[in-house]
């Protein structure tokens, strides 16, 4: 993200927020699984966390054609998409950071900041 902040920042034409409603546009209207993303989904099955998002309503995991909707990870860009630093600094950084160690990750906000 600090990457695509920096470079919109340095060589950037349209608002920032123009390029980051693309993002939730997608994540909304949802993101078809393909062939290639089939496999690995079926591997780490065990490990998703977000059932509603890697399953579908059978209970399988998600296969080539099917759509992974992200309602959550839009609502976080929309953030990012009027605060380039949201993602970093924060109620939105501490609430990431939350989030991650909640599903046994070991990232701090001072990993963020940094």
């Amino acid at each position: 993200m600090a990457c695509l902040a920096e470079a919109h920042t340095r060589y950037g034409s349209l608002e920032w927020s123009v390029l980051i409603d693309e993002i939730v546009t997608l994540l909304e209207d949802g993101i078809i699984v393909t062939t290639v993303q089939e496999k690995p989904l079926a591997d780490h099955a065990a490990k998703c966390t977000n059932a509603e998002m890697f399953f579908n309503e059978d209970g399988q995991i998600k296969k080539a054609g099917d759509v992974i909707y992200n309602s959550k990870l839009a609502d976080t860009f929309r953030k990012i998409g009027k605060d380039k630093n949201a993602f970093f600094k924060g109620a939105l950084g501490q609430d990431v950071v939350d989030d991650i160690q909640e599903n046994g990750g070991i990232v701090t906000i001072q990993d963020l900041t940094s």
